[in-house]
């Protein structure tokens, strides 16, 4: 694979990012939330019974990082935490049932994306979750075996530790 294309790959998956997270603060504002505030409220609603810990390492963030959201949430009344009772060191956590109630929320998972994707073809959608699956892959590889892939590329002449 060529550098421009490896370049290209980047790119998109900025723009896409990008994009996704524009969509998505638009969907948050309805609500109140932050953006991060809007993932974690999908996360959980998707995923109800979540633990603290698992939403940290789903999210990418600190489990207090994580837990102070969760906090300001409960508090408004969106997210509830429940101790199961065979296991009283875990929290739980779950929409609240006022906010399940609200048709929107439903909206949140089953539609986020079905605007942009609706006149794309069975065929494309096939195409793009194999490359999507394929990067995944990749990369999830690189980083269970601790690689980096620029651990490779020579330092720029002005960086500590080049060499000529």
């Amino acid at each position: 694979m060529s550098y421009s294309q490896k370049e290209r790959i980047w790119i998109l998956l900025r723009d896409i990012q990008t994009q996704k997270r524009g969509y998505f603060s638009l969907f948050s504002k309805r609500f109140g939330l932050s953006v991060q505030d809007g993932y974690l409220v999908r996360e959980i609603s998707s995923q109800p019974g979540i633990t603290l810990s698992e939403l940290s390492d789903l999210l990418g963030l600190s489990k207090s990082t994580v837990s102070s959201m969760v906090a300001r949430l409960e508090e408004k009344g969106i997210l509830t935490r429940e101790i199961p009772r065979n296991n009283r060191r875990i929290v739980q956590l779950r929409i609240s049932s006022e906010l399940r109630q609200n048709p929107e929320i439903s909206l949140l998972r089953s539609q986020m994306m079905e605007g942009f994707l609706k006149e794309l073809s069975q065929e494309d959608a096939t195409v793009i979750i194999n490359g999507l699956e394929k990067l995944n892959e990749l990369m999830a590889h690189s980083a269970d075996h601790e690689e980096y892939p620029g651990d490779s590329l020579p330092l720029p002449p002005n960086e500590p530790g080049h060499t000529k």
